[in-house]
């Protein structure tokens, strides 16, 4: 019987080539992981923004829905400032305040058509939750809602 030649001797090498290709197939999982974990937290900045935008949108509503004898005074545009110590105005600087601190760049806008109430609110896209500031240069997000609040009450 013949014996191959290889089989007496020993095989070197064989090992630290399936580490090596153990160590590139682990890398390129972890990789995959990382992004995975980036566009997750990004789908939860941008949810969490959204939140905001709904509380605050809501919360103006109903300021106005307490305050009907002075409702005509809570219409404003994105970029208005607003002064004055009524309580519609009270209530604008302070929603304003709020929208700023909580949303990049944030602003909002209140319009009244009769009994009809539309509230949008804009805010910057963030890449990252960690920035401070919104870059100029990236998309505004906007959120509207519109709602019926009948006239003041004799």
């Amino acid at each position: 019987m013949a014996r191959h030649p290889c089989t007496g001797r020993r095989q070197r090498g064989l090992t630290l080539i399936e580490v090596l290709v153990t160590m590139v197939v682990l890398a390129v999982g972890l990789l995959g992981f990382g992004a995975l974990q980036a566009l997750t937290m990004k789908s939860n900045l941008g949810a969490l923004q959204r939140s905001y935008a709904t509380l605050h949108a809501h919360d103006i509503i109903e300021s106005m829905r307490a305050n009907r004898a002075e409702r005509a005074g809570y219409a404003t545009g994105f970029t208005d400032s607003v002064s004055g110590t009524s309580v519609s105005a009270q209530d604008l600087q302070r929603w304003k305040q709020a929208l700023a601190a909580d949303l990049p760049s944030g602003e909002g806008r209140v319009s009244l058509d009769g009994d009809k109430v539309e509230v949008t609110l804009r805010w910057r896209e963030t890449r990252l939750p960690t920035s401070a500031e919104a870059d100029p240069t990236l998309e505004w997000v906007s959120f509207a809602t519109e709602t019926l609040l009948p006239g003041p009450t004799p």
